[in-house]
């Protein structure tokens, strides 16, 4: 029976009796590592292509189990970023140059929170 991964942050749970003798490197790599990175920052460019989702993949590194985003960049008109669809919470920070909002939704949502701001970061907030 091969490891599962917990729903919202994607760490890998090992099955009774797995990877006997083994399970030290799958451990570490895939469930210890991947809770310090869910405590990093990701930086995401805002570009005039419009939205961005964040990467998230079961017991490899990625964006989405990330709790703090800064966006950057300079969208020449308002852009969506698209997290994952679970519970979870992001401390943001705007930094995108001129006043543009952008809209934090999950992945296939509809409805999302707006954050606007003159570039200067001075906008900011928690996300759940």
């Amino acid at each position: 029976m091969a490891s599962t991964h917990t729903t919202r942050k994607r760490f890998e749970k090992q099955n009774p009796g797995e990877n006997n003798n083994t399970w030290g490197g799958f451990l570490n790599g895939n469930t210890i590592d991947m809770i310090d990175e869910s405590f990093g920052v990701v930086c995401v460019a805002m570009t005039t292509a419009g939205d961005a989702t964040l990467s998230q993949q079961n017991g490899l590194t990625d964006e989405g189990r990330r709790s703090q985003i800064i966006l950057t960049g300079a969208p020449t008109s308002n852009v969506r970023l698209f997290v994952p669809a679970v519970q979870s919470f992001y401390l943001v920070r705007n930094k995108m140059t001129g006043v543009k909002k952008v809209t934090l939704s999950n992945v296939g949502g509809t409805n999302g929170v707006d954050f606007s701001g003159s570039g200067s970061g001075a906008e900011q907030g928690v996300v759940i």
